[in-house]
């Protein structure tokens, strides 16, 4: 079997989850099998970091060049006519001049995929990304992947939208997500799937950690604990836990919540996390619900919630869930999106209907009173993780999608073989 040779393309400003997916891929792939190329953006906030992380990896050639920069949208549009200000306007143009950079070094990478005989492009669904990666492969006549860790949405943005058209195969995350780009008019043949993985090496559960998330909220150990670990955002359900915790306070007076993660203002804008924290005062939470921020010692955390939850709105995978199963700690989620894909429910923990914040706060309730349950849906839980979403398995499933491209016989089923 030849090696096969794999560009992959990261233009963004820092290493997120879509990107530790990648960085994933590449420390697992076999290097006898493929050959790894990734062009990085020194622009970016956390290039160092990043270079860290790839020169660690045996074989794999780091191309640190400029890539571009994210532009900032400075003004919302206005709210009656949908348009945006001359100011805005003129700051929108004079953003995009910094990226002129960029576009001398699509024509530097063109010359870099030819030389080095690079046969397959795989990029993020990021708009920068995905234009990138498919202009790149139109100009040396090679096949690119945009790995879409999102769902299809109406108005996602024109360069997104032509790249997602354009590329040669859309690689989804989850069933859930896939069917989300056929049904938004991607072939059906075009669109592939691998789900996400989480490392159990990196993940394991531990009765003997350190409680610093305890300490930091000077919490007892026995203090029963639920969790969430997601981006601050509407579409995360932060809002639907907050009023779900308030019934489960109700009925565990000692009860706390932890809102693990920082503010995402790009999709809920800068109130999202006021309006949370005006939430807790209203509902005289405030002594019991804990906004913690980012932790870079995630696994720790994970073994210190008695449950994670995750009441999100349409998650296309979740890295969180299957991050918790691993730690051995049961999940509570709305039964939407991938979560019945990952979540076994009765099993490895429990599903409820979406949006129904009584019901979330009654799994919470049986979970949290019955700790020989959340141990057996915890052990289960990693069994599944470990049976189904191993980067190992993942990475070899990528593999796969590259070889059959290369032979002209894609097949979206790639999990099924």
């Amino acid at each position: 079997m030849n090696k096969q040779s794999v560009l992959f393309i990261n233009t963004r400003s820092e290493l997120g989850a879509d990107v530790a997916v990648h960085f994933s891929l590449i420390q697992h792939f076999d290097p006898q099998t493929i050959e790894v190329h990734i062009a990085t953006n020194r622009n970016a906030k956390d290039y160092e970091k990043a270079l860290d992380i790839l020169r660690a990896v045996k074989g794999v050639r780091v191309l640190g060049m400029d890539l571009g920069h994210e532009l900032e949208q400075e003004e919302s549009p206005d709210r009656k006519s949908g348009k945006f200000s001359k100011l805005a306007k003129f700051k929108k143009v004079a953003g995009a001049t910094k990226n002129v950079g960029a576009l001398f070094s699509l024509f530097r990478l063109a010359r870099y995929v030819v030389v080095n005989h690079i046969e397959v492009i795989h990029s993020t669904d990021r708009p920068r990304d995905a234009a990138l990666s498919t202009l790149l492969a139109k100009l040396t006549r090679r096949k690119n992947v945009i790995h879409a860790h999102i769902k299809w949405y109406p108005n996602m943005g024109r360069l997104t939208e032509w790249a997602l058209r354009e590329c040669t195969v859309v690689l989804t995350i989850s069933e859930f997500s896939r069917k989300s780009f056929v049904e938004g008019g991607i072939p059906a043949s075009k669109v592939a799937m691998v789900y996400n993985s989480s490392d159990s090496k990196k993940f394991i559960p531990t009765t003997s950690h350190a409680d610093e998330l305890r300490k930091t909220l000077n919490l007892p150990v026995a203090t029963p604990l639920v969790g969430i670990v997601a981006r601050i955002m509407l579409y995360k359900g932060q809002r639907e836990l907050i009023r779900s915790f308030a019934i489960v306070k109700q009925v565990i007076p000692e009860a706390h919540l932890a809102i693990i993660g920082k503010e995402d203002t790009r999709t809920s804008g800068d109130g999202y996390k006021a309006q949370l924290e005006t939430l807790v005062a209203e509902l005289d939470l405030t002594d019991c619900v804990h906004f913690v921020g980012w932790s870079n010692a995630m696994p720790s955390v994970m073994s210190e919630l008695d449950v994670l939850a995750m009441p999100s709105w349409e998650e296309p995978f979740g890295l969180a869930v299957t991050e918790a199963m691993l730690c051995e700690r049961p999940v509570v989620g709305f039964a939407s999106g991938a979560l019945p894909e990952i979540v076994l429910d009765g099993k490895t923990g429990c599903l409820t209907p979406p949006m129904d914040t009584e019901a979330f706060a009654n799994a919470l309730i049986g979970l949290l009173k019955n700790p020989a349950l959340r141990e057996e849906m915890g052990k289960a839980g990693r069994r599944r993780a470990i049976e189904h979403f191993s980067p190992e398995e993942k990475s070899a499933q990528v593999v796969l999608l590259y070889r059959a491209m290369g032979e002209g016989a894609f097949s979206s089923s790639l999990e099924k073989i």
